[in-house]
């Protein structure tokens, strides 16, 4: 550990690379003592090192097995860490290792170089390409993702959803045709633009065929961050339109099927006025 913090301030890199044993919530990180014996940290004092030097240092690679645990932590404090979901193999791990600095040393951003880095597993059939994951910072819209074939496809859908004029979107959603007259209302006389780029940032699964899509946009120098629900039936994917704008409501024999137990989440678009801000006027 010593060795590690006299490197962090002799070299200030960008980049911190953790190559070795991993051992979950319970283990820590492994490193070796003066005395050559094996000596775990826990991710807590590792972030608050990593904490001094996140002027410079922007991503850490966690390639050892267990390590998103850690990695949850750390993320706290740096940018962007790579961490691995469980039991990860040595020739999975070097793999990975070699095609992530392949894409950051040919000037690609973290998350691409992640992305090319799963995929050389894929192309070289090996089969820990899902246990990688990618964590951001919570001040850069903290995120999660681990890599899947489903990404790539949504980031088509999205791409050209977002570059279809609005009246005929619908040929991207669940709805189809029918929707089409409520787009138009929706809409109204917005102007359709162009968009250059869509970035999934991070999925979470909310039922057998749907995801949620933390979705980063750019379009011309301007970039947004929104969200939008996905269906996945037979490999087959489709824009939940109600659900991403808020439009989505469960029918009443859903509603009353459900056990007392069972929470209902609704997404509200709501305006207050002055009198119901009454009482929270001093609050954020």
């Amino acid at each position: 550990m010593d060795d590690l913090r006299r490197a962090l301030l002799d070299f200030r890199p960008a980049v911190l690379h953790f190559s070795g044993h991993g051992g979950g919530a319970g283990g820590g990180l492994c490193f070796e003592d003066s005395d050559g014996n094996t000596h775990c940290a826990d991710s807590g004092p590792l972030a608050k090192l990593f904490h001094h030097f996140k002027d410079s240092l922007k991503c850490v690679v966690l390639n050892a097995c267990y390590s998103e645990v850690q990695g949850e932590v750390i993320r706290q404090e740096i940018d962007h860490v790579v961490g691995m979901r469980k039991a990860v193999d040595d020739d999975a791990a070097r793999k990975f290792a070699v095609a992530f600095y392949d894409g950051i040393f040919a000037g690609t951003d973290f998350r691409i170089a992640f992305d090319l880095a799963c995929t050389a597993l894929d192309l070289n059939n090996i089969p820990d390409a899902d246990v990688p994951t990618f964590m951001t910072s919570p001040h850069l819209d903290a995120t999660s993702i681990s890599y899947t074939g489903k990404v790539p496809e949504i980031e088509r859908i999205l791409y050209a959803y977002l570059n279809t004029p609005y009246a005929d979107r619908w040929t991207f959603t669940t709805t189809g045709e029918s929707l089409a007259p409520l787009l138009i209302r929706h809409y109204g006389e917005q102007i359709h633009g162009s968009v250059d780029k869509v970035q999934v940032l991070g999925m979470n699964r909310i039922g057998k065929e749907h995801w949620k899509a933390n979705v980063r946009i750019f379009a011309r120098e301007e970039m947004s961050t929104t969200q939008f629900y996905i269906r996945i039936r037979d490999r087959a994917l489709a824009i939940e339109w109600e659900a991403t704008v808020g439009l989505w409501s469960i029918p009443v024999n859903a509603y009353l099927a459900l056990p007392p137990s069972t929470p209902v989440v609704a997404r509200v678009f709501a305006i207050l006025d002055n009198y119901y801000n009454y009482d929270f006027a001093e609050q954020k």
